[in-house]
């Protein structure tokens, strides 16, 4: 009983970076999308407030909106972070993530 306790909680630590990831990862092609209509600067400062709703701290420097083509292409936005995993007695597990969101085609 022991171990499948233990087996539950490092589940749920090590999956909560992965589906939060997953979640930036939409975020990214819904706001990519919206640039077709919108202005590049709201579509950036959108995405910098929801990633600080999310509690996710990405340096400015790593987040970019890209248009393919110069500028006549398809837009994606991809961003650069960290998210550590701490466990008790000290250990910790950093995972590196590097989410990239295309605007849907159609």
């Amino acid at each position: 009983m022991i171990i499948l306790a233990i087996c539950i909680y490092v589940g749920f630590k090590m999956g909560s970076p992965i589906v939060e990831n997953f979640q930036v990862k939409k975020m990214f092609r819904f706001e990519a999308t919206r640039l077709k209509n919108t202005d590049k600067d709201e579509v950036m400062s959108s995405v910098e407030k929801k990633l600080k709703d999310m509690k996710i701290k990405i340096e400015e420097d790593t987040l970019e909106i890209v248009f393919t083509d110069r500028g006549a292409g398809m837009p994606y936005i991809k961003a650069e972070y960290y998210r550590r995993v701490v466990f008790p007695k000290g250990y910790t597990y950093t995972y590196h993530f590097k989410p990239v969101g295309e605007a849907s085609t159609f």
